[in-house]
């Protein structure tokens, strides 16, 4: 009710609105007396026909973008998707938490009740450094409110039914209503579940489409895919001068990609991007950061970081673990592993290898060795000559500091989690304060080593499952050769792409990388190069596109920061493109980086295991 005072304002508005109405009535009324009574009509009217049509049930356009799905229609609250002749229907839900309550392990457990329902879901969690007043995380309580840190976090539950699995458009609208008042009930007072509608769905659904083609992809890469849908999957890389897109497909991330440039060129800038981008689609990546420089990516994606020295997040490994096995290649391995980082001379090689299979034979009884075995194991053989005398103590001195001080700690003790949680996440392992080199490179090698098994056991596909980045790839990936011409590195990198994985390696100085990864790598991103030698060896590496790259040779030397050229698979052109950081996290303390520790999630919500749950590879 208004008051005397207000209305006593409002009555001068008032005249003036009955004034400007009565005006409009004496001109607009004479103008329709001479038209029809029917066309009168059909103008009243039609502004409700545009309205209902505009707001009708179901609103549809081809998303060009995503040529595997045939049509995308909207709804006020629901996404239908078809591809072929399937249809899903799809919901998104906002999840908030009112005291900053974990979802991840109740999320497991609704997932569960939504199966036996018949529904299937994920969950997603995107972040970005937005500012909003709602829904961040404050790393710097008490300061001024202008001069906090914020992340933008943003949970979605995604739920989706196939049509005809359910019985029909209907019955799958009542599914997902009764998948929310689910949730919602689970959840309880503590969260707020919020349908994604109208123009905040239609923004999400960019990146949604994407997870839901990747997973019917995965689908259909199982049961032999058409080529077209896989071919279908890409990221935007960037865009050329004529404002056409540079894009990389799914099949580019398993064809391994290499990023050349030197310090400062914007190689970094570039492989945050990607990482951002192939995690948005549900791609896990484990990074091997040598310069500290993904922690706060890692962080704000909801990804987990490792580090031999930070105590937050202690890892070490038993190099020697996976000894025991019966496998002869992995002796082998281990072998060319030390000889190529230590530096071993072929007589020392010879007196490794003893010393390995002596404990190998152990193994089977008592459990895997360390580095401490070895040594005492090589030091107790016996040896002929004063040559081979000298060979054993060469060797004992380049093993004793392994097994001494930090080394000791990182090498000879195993604590890592599982492989299974490590290659379904975003993980980065940070390895700046590794004191020595070939510790750095001993722990990275293997790490290798355990990710090419575990893909072998998985088995080959035809799709990604996982993505390894490499920082400096030089050092572990270098142009040393064994008998067979290829180090270990090189025949990882080769035979793994049939397993689902993809490598990005990076490297300032590609002169000292091996010509095999770099031939392996469909996707070059050339940043500006340092030294003609540089220049001049990705000359040769090029092949076809070898004539254009020398015609713009000293363009790559002038290269500002974050341009490059992009060498691309089955592409004859060079298109020079300028990489933009797709995100650009704050500085965090030591504080704030414990306190984002204890926030993240185990490892990206698992909405990966959930994702059509009885279809996925």
């Amino acid at each position: 009710m208004f008051d005397s005072r207000k209305m006593a304002d409002l009555f001068p508005f008032c005249l003036l609105l009955l004034l400007i109405i009565y005006e409009f009535y004496k001109r607009i009324v004479p103008i329709l007396v001479g038209f029809d009574v029917n066309v009168l009509i059909f103008i009243a009217l039609l502004p409700f026909f545009v309205l209902f049509f505009k707001a009708g049930l179901f609103r549809g356009h081809k998303i060009e973008k995503y040529p595997g799905l045939d049509e995308v229609l909207y709804t006020r609250d629901k996404i239908l998707i078809q591809v072929k002749d399937e249809r899903f229907l799809v919901k998104a839900l906002e999840i908030r938490s009112l005291e900053n309550n974990d979802i991840e392990g109740k999320f497991s457990q609704i997932a569960e009740i939504l199966a036996h329902m018949g529904i299937n879901s994920s969950l997603t969690m995107l972040c970005s450094p937005k500012k909003s007043e709602k829904h961040l995380i404050d790393l710097t309580a008490g300061e001024n409110k202008d001069q906090r840190r914020e992340i933008f976090q943003n949970r979605v539950i995604l739920l989706w039914v196939e049509e005809k699995d359910v019985g029909g458009l209907k019955m799958a609208k009542s599914m997902l209503d009764r998948a929310e008042d689910t949730i919602k009930a689970r959840l309880g007072d503590y969260w707020e579940v919020i349908p994604l509608k109208g123009s905040h769905l239609k923004s999400f659904s960019n990146s949604l489409l994407f997870r839901f083609q990747l997973a019917l992809s995965r689908i259909n890469l199982k049961e032999q895919a058409s080529e077209d849908l896989v071919n279908s999957l890409y990221l935007e890389l960037g865009r050329k001068s004529n404002g056409s897109v540079v894009k990389l497909s799914l099949k580019d991330l398993c064809h391994h990609i290499a990023i050349l440039g030197r310090t400062g060129s914007g190689k970094t800038t570039t492989s945050k991007f990607l990482i951002s981008k192939i995690w948005e689609i549900g791609v896990p990546a484990l990074i091997f950061d040598y310069e500290n420089e993904y922690r706060d990516l890692v962080l704000m994606l909801g990804g987990v970081v490792l580090s031999p020295t930070l105590s937050d997040a202690l890892v070490s490994i038993n190099v020697l673990e996976d000894l025991e096995s019966s496998n002869d290649a992995v002796l082998d391995e281990i072998v060319e592993q030390f000889t190529i980082i230590l530096g071993l001379t072929p007589p020392q090689t010879y007196l490794l290898l003893k010393g390995l299979i002596r404990l190998r034979e152990q193994a089977v009884r008592e459990g895997s060795p360390t580095l401490v075995d070895l040594y005492e194991e090589i030091a107790s053989l016996a040896v002929s000559g004063q040559a081979e005398q000298e060979s054993k103590k060469a060797l004992l001195r380049r093993i004793y500091p392994l097994i001494r001080g930090e080394a000791r700690q990182i090498l000879c003790k195993e604590h890592l989690p599982p492989m299974e949680d490590i290659m379904n996440g975003l993980v980065s392992v940070e390895l700046r304060d590794i004191a020595t080199q070939y510790v750095r490179e001993i722990f990275t090698f293997t790490l290798l080593r355990r990710i090419y098994y575990y893909n072998k056991e998985k088995g080959r596909t035809r799709g990604i499952r996982h993505i390894t980045v490499l920082e400096e790839a030089d050092r572990v990936l270098p142009k040393l050769k064994d008998l067979s011409g290829l180090t270990i590195g090189d025949r990882m990198v080769s035979e793994l792409r049939k397993y689902g994985e993809g490598f990005v390696v990076i490297s300032q100085s590609p002169s000292s990388l091996s010509p095999h990864v770099i031939r392996n790598a469909s996707t070059k991103i050339i940043h500006a190069l340092g030294s003609t030698q540089d220049i001049s060896f990705i000359h040769s590496l090029l092949g076809p596109s070898g004539k254009a790259i020398g015609e713009i040779a000293h363009r790559i030397h002038h290269l500002r920061t974050g341009e490059c050229f992009v060498v691309l698979r089955n592409s004859s052109e060079l298109p020079r493109i300028r990489i933009e950081p797709e995100y650009q996290p704050p500085e965090l303390e030591d504080e704030e980086i414990t306190y984002l520790f204890s926030l993240a999630p185990s490892f990206y919500c698992k909405w990966r295991k959930e994702v059509l749950r009885s279809k996925v590879l």
